[in-house]
C-alpha cells in the first residue's frame, strides 16, 4: 500500500520529465496534477498542456497502454477535432510520455445521441496502419477467460456460472476503434464531444466501442449510474446502422460477462474507495446475465 509520502510524490513530475519537454515548458512553473486518469500520470501546465507519463505494471488484461498508438491517432485525428493535438512524445527511463493541447469541456454526462454520431463519424474513417484487432466473437470468450484466470477462485467460479451461450456471427466490418470511450475519455464543450486517451485504439468490430460506452459498470463508475433504457436507444438511433444494432444485440450479454470479469480484476488492484466502485459496476454487469 503506498505511503502518504509516496502519493505526495507521484504528484510532481520527475524533473527528467520537465527537462524533456524543454521549450515547452518554462522553468519552475508549476504542473498541476490531474485526477482523471485511471492508469497514468497526468499534469497541466499553465500553458494548458496536458504531459502524460505511462505506467504500464501492472499489466492491464484488457485496455492496452500504448504511447505510440496515442501519439499516432491524434496527429491524425486532430485536424478533425476528434482528438487533441499532439505536441511532443518521448522516452525516459520512467517511462514513455506524450504533450498535448489541453482540451476545454466537462467529462459527458448526458446526451447520448451526441456520443452515437461521434462514434459513427469515427468509425467512417479510414483505419490507420498497424492497429491491433480489437476482441471479436470467440475472442471476447478467451478474453473473459484469462481474465477469469486472474481474479480470486470463488469470483471466478460465480461468473463462469453466468457465462452466455456463444454466437455464431460473420465477421463485421473492420473500423477504427477508439477502444475505450467511456464517459470520462470523453469531453464536451457545447454541442461538441471530443476523445481524449487513445493509448488503446484498435481495428475491429464497431460494437466493441458501443458495447464499451454502453457497459452498464463503466457508466457507473464514471457518470455514477448507468445508462436507462431510453438513452441507451437514443445512442444506437444515433449510430444510425442497422447491422451494427443487430450485432450489438446479440453480442452484448458477451461484452457484459466480460465487463464483469474486468471490474472484478480492478476491483483487487484498485485502492478500497475504488475497489467498491468496481465491485458495484461488476454486480451492474451480471444483472444484466442474470
Amino acid at each position: 500500500m503506498p505511503t502518504a509520502t509516496d502519493q505526495m510524490l507521484r504528484l510532481l513530475p520527475p524533473p527528467s520529465l520537465r527537462a524533456a519537454l524543454g521549450c515547452l515548458s518554462a522553468p519552475g512553473e508549476l504542473w498541476c496534477a490531474q485526477e482523471g486518469g485511471q492508469t497514468n500520470r497526468l499534469w497541466r501546465t499553465p500553458s494548458n498542456l496536458v504531459v502524460k507519463l505511462y505506467i504500464t505494471d501492472p499489466p492491464n488484461p484488457l485496455f492496452a497502454n500504448d504511447a505510440a498508438a496515442e501519439a499516432a491517432c491524434l496527429q491524425v485525428l486532430a485536424p478533425a477535432a476528434l482528438a487533441p493535438r499532439l505536441r511532443a512524445q518521448g522516452h525516459l527511463p520512467e517511462g514513455a510520455w506524450i504533450a498535448y493541447d489541453h482540451v476545454p469541456g466537462h467529462p459527458w454526462r448526458k446526451d447520448p445521441a451526441m456520443v452515437g454520431r461521434l462514434l459513427r463519424g469515427l468509425h467512417a474513417l479510414p483505419v490507420p496502419e498497424a492497429l491491433p484487432k480489437a476482441p471479436a466473437n470467440v475472442a471476447l470468450r478467451e478474453i473473459t477467460e484469462s481474465i477469469l484466470a486472474k481474479v480470486a477462485s470463488n469470483h471466478a467460479r460465480d461468473l463462469h456460472a453466468l457465462a452466455p451461450p456463444s454466437v455464431a456471427l460473420p465477421m463485421g466490418r473492420q473500423a477504427f476503434l477508439h477502444g475505450d470511450p467511456v464517459p470520462g475519455n470523453l469531453i464536451v464543450s457545447g454541442q461538441k464531444a471530443t476523445l481524449i486517451d487513445w493509448q488503446c485504439p484498435a481495428v475491429g468490430d464497431p460494437v466493441h466501442d458501443l458495447a464499451l460506452f454502453m457497459s452498464p459498470g463503466m457508466q457507473q463508475v464514471y457518470r455514477g449510474a448507468p445508462l436507462s433504457e431510453a438513452e441507451e436507444a437514443i445512442t444506437i438511433a444515433a449510430y444510425d446502422c442497422p447491422e451494427t444494432a443487430y450485432r450489438l444485440a446479440l453480442l452484448r450479454p458477451h461484452y457484459h460477462w466480460l465487463m464483469a470479469a474486468y471490474c472484478t480484476w480492478k476491483a483487487a488492484h484498485a485502492s478500497a474507495e475504488s475497489a467498491k466502485a468496481y465491485m458495484q459496476a461488476a454486480a451492474l454487469e451480471c444483472a444484466r446475465l442474470s
